[in-house]
């Protein structure tokens, strides 16, 4: 299994993504960069502009994989974009952002989990589809973890609504942190955190 090898890079990389959370760099002059995400939801549009400077960085990880033929490597570059996306969902947007939503809880959930993994594979699928052609004989463990990836963004999407209006706090990120060594608890805390996020959005929402 490629978790046997690899769980230092990801552990690394997941923590990484919520120290760039609470890193900003002030702007020095009046711009605006362009994204190819739309204004709603908000997620991507504002954290993407905050986050840009990553992504060269994970397109340089996957060029130096591919030159020394190290899977591992070429791995964290793959999933990097997704790990980073997950820290654009620790801010919590005001209550009317979730009322002007025509749906119901758990349409407005769905969509939510829609749009990251829209929005993640549209940042990412260049470098997954260069690290799969070039490590064709690893494919599968390439797809596992890019999968786990994406099972990890929709507990943290999850768990965000499902401590709504506050943050995620620290006990929800050591049990993220928990899910790296044991994934298979993510079939147990997805469901468990859905409910408690269904009941909070429903507040706002209503069936």
């Amino acid at each position: 299994m490629i978790l046997n090898h690899c769980y230092l890079e990801i552990l690394i990389l997941l923590l990484s993504c919520f120290l760039f959370a609470f890193i900003s760099f002030k702007k020095c002059y009046n711009t605006t960069i362009p994204t190819p995400f739309s204004k709603n939801p908000f997620e991507f549009s504002i954290g993407f502009r905050k986050k840009i400077w990553t992504y060269p960085l994970f397109l340089f990880l996957a060029i130096m994989a591919m030159k020394v033929r190290n899977l591992n490597l070429g791995i964290v570059a793959t999933i990097g974009p997704i790990v980073v996306s997950y820290s654009y969902y620790l801010m919590m947007e005001p209550d009317y952002f979730i009322w002007i939503h025509q749906f119901s809880s758990k349409e407005f959930l769905k969509y939510k989990i829609y749009q990251a993994i829209k929005n993640s594979l549209l940042l990412s699928i260049i470098l997954l589809l260069s690290i799969s052609l070039y490590f064709y004989q690893s494919l599968d463990k390439i797809l596992f973890a890019y999968g786990l990836a994406i099972l990890f963004f929709c507990l943290i999407i999850i768990i965000k609504y499902a401590s709504y209006p506050n943050k995620i706090g620290f006990p929800e990120i050591i049990l993220i942190t928990f899910c790296i060594y044991l994934p298979p608890l993510l079939l147990v805390f997805i469901p468990y955190f859905y409910k408690k996020a269904y009941q909070k959005i429903n507040k706002f929402l209503y069936d």
